[in-house]
C-alpha cells in the first residue's frame, strides 16, 4: 500500500463528515445556537457531551468549528470544567500539529452555554483511515508519529499532558503549500485536550475564578481518565502523570497503525492485567528496529521508556525506514559530482622499472632526462677545472 495520499484524504473527508453527522442522530442535537459575531451554518457532529457546528466568524470572514457543551442544564460541574480546561489548554498551545483555538465565550441563546471557536479541519482521523484502508507502511506511520511527538513535546513544555493520545484524536489533513513533509504524507493535528492534565494547573487555578476546577478535583479517586486500550499502566492509579504516559499511548497508537488492531482488548480489569503482565511484540513483516522502539515506548515501567520527546524523536529519526533514498535528497540539494579517477592500466612491471609505471607525460620525462645529463656534465667540468688548477699551482 502506498503512503497516505493527501488528495485522497481531502476527497474522502466528505464521507467522514457524513458518518459523523449520521452518528450525531443517536444523540439529542439542540437547535442551532446563537453566538454574537458568528453565523452558524450547520451541525458537524454531536456526542454525549458536546456538539460541534460549522460557523463563520463574521468580523474576519473565517470559517471555524464552534464547539459547545451539548446540554448545559444537565451538564455537571466537572463536565463544564473539562470543557473550559480544553479551551484554556488549546489557547496556550500554538503549534502547527495542534488544532488552533481562536475565541471563546458564552452563547447568546441558550444563554450561558459556553463555546470556543477553533480551526475547521478538512480531513479524517487516523482511526477512520485505518478502519477503511487497513495498516499503513512503517515509514508513513513513523512520519505521523514524529509529528505527533513534536506536538506533544510543545504541550509538555507548557506543562500540559494530553492523557488521551489515540488514533481517533490524531486528525489527518492535507499539508499546506510549501510543507516539508514528503509526498503522500498528511499533516497531523492533535485534537481533544478535554482531559489534559496541566502540571501547572493547581497553581494557576488557585488565583482564578470560582468556576475553575483543579485537576485533583476533576479526577476523583476511583475514576479512570483516558481510553483503556491506549492509556499507560500508571494512569489506572494516578492522574498526575508526565510525558512518558503520552509516549506510552503514542506507542500503542503506532502499534495499531501498523497492524490495524489495538494492542489490548477486554474489560478494564482484563486490560489492566494485560498491561502489567507483558508488552505485546510486533512480528514480521514489521522490521526488528520498529518492533524494538514500539516495545520501548510501551514499556510497563515509565523509567524504561524514552525519557522525553527529544529522546523519542532522535530514535524515530534513526530508524532505517526513516532514511530517505539517495534520489529523495536531490529534491532539496543538488548532488556534488566528483571526477572519477582513472585507474592505471594493468602492468607486470617490477617496482624498479620506474619509466614503465611513471605517470609523468613522455615529453616532460625526456626534458627531465636531458636536464639530468646537463647537470652531470657541468659538475664534471667543474671538477676537471678544479683539478687542472690545483696541478698548475704546484
Amino acid at each position: 500500500m502506498n503512503p497516505i495520499d493527501p488528495q485522497q484524504t481531502n476527497v474522502q473527508s466528505a464521507e467522514a463528515k457524513k458518518r459523523v453527522e449520521q452518528g450525531a442522530a443517536t444523540h439529542p442535537v439542540p437547535p442551532l445556537v446563537e453566538v454574537e459575531g458568528y453565523e452558524i451554518e450547520k451541525t458537524l457532529g454531536a456526542g454525549a457531551m458536546g456538539v460541534v457546528y460549522k460557523a463563520k466568524q463574521m468580523k474576519l470572514g473565517r470559517v471555524v468549528a464552534l464547539k459547545t457543551v451539548l446540554i448545559p442544564d444537565k451538564a455537571t460541574t466537572d463536565l463544564l470544567a473539562r470543557f473550559q480546561r480544553e479551551a484554556m489548554s488549546l489557547a496556550r498551545l500554538q503549534h502547527p500539529n495542534i488544532v488552533a483555538v481562536y475565541d471563546s465565550g458564552e452563547c447568546e441563546a441558550p444563554r450561558g452555554q459556553p463555546y470556543f471557536a477553533m480551526e475547521l479541519l478538512d480531513g479524517e482521523d487516523l482511526k477512520e483511515r485505518l478502519e477503511r484502508d487497513g495498516p499503513l507502511p512503517e515509514r508513513a506511520v513513523w512520519l505521523i508519529a514524529r509529528q505527533t511527538a513534536a506536538a506533544l513535546a510543545h504541550a509538555a513544555r507548557h506543562g500540559i499532558i494530553h492523557r488521551d493520545v489515540k488514533p481517533a484524536n490524531l486528525f489527518l489533513v492535507p499539508p499546506p503549500a510549501g510543507s516539508q513533509l514528503p509526498d503522500g504524507v498528511p499533516l497531523v493535528k492533535v485534537t481533544d485536550f478535554g482531559i489534559a492534565y496541566s502540571q501547572k494547573g493547581d497553581e494557576e487555578n488557585s488565583s482564578g475564578s470560582e468556576s475553575k476546577v483543579s485537576d485533583a478535583q476533576l479526577t476523583r479517586v476511583g475514576v479512570v481518565v483516558g481510553t483503556t486500550a491506549y492509556m499507560a499502566p500508571e494512569q489506572f492509579y494516578s492522574s498526575r502523570v508526565d510525558c512518558r504516559a503520552d509516549i506510552y499511548s503514542l506507542g500503542c497508537t503506532v502499534y495499531y497503525a501498523l497492524t490495524a488492531r489495538a494492542p489490548f482488548n477486554g474489560t478494564i480489569p482484563e486490560v489492566m492485567d494485560q498491561k502489567w503482565a507483558s508488552v505485546p511484540r510486533l512480528a514480521e513483516p514489521i522490521s526488528s528496529e520498529t518492533a524494538e522502539l514500539v516495545a520501548a515506548m510501551m514499556a510497563i515501567r515509565a523509567s524504561d521508556r524514552p525519557e522525553d520527546y527529544q529522546d523519542l524523536i532522535h530514535r524515530i529519526e534513526g530508524l532505517p525506514c526513516m532514511q530517505p533514498p539517495a534520489e529523495a535528497v536531490r529534491v532539496f540539494r543538488a548532488p556534488v559530482v566528483l571526477p572519477v579517477p582513472l585507474a592505471p592500466e594493468p602492468t607486470s612491471a617490477r617496482p624498479d622499472d620506474f619509466e614503465t609505471i611513471s605517470t609523468v607525460p613522455p615529453a616532460a620525462s625526456q626534458l627531465i632526462r636531458a636536464s639530468y645529463w646537463l647537470v652531470l656534465i657541468a659538475v664534471a667540468l667543474v671538477c676537471a677545472g678544479t683539478a687542472i688548477a690545483w696541478v698548475m699551482t704546484r
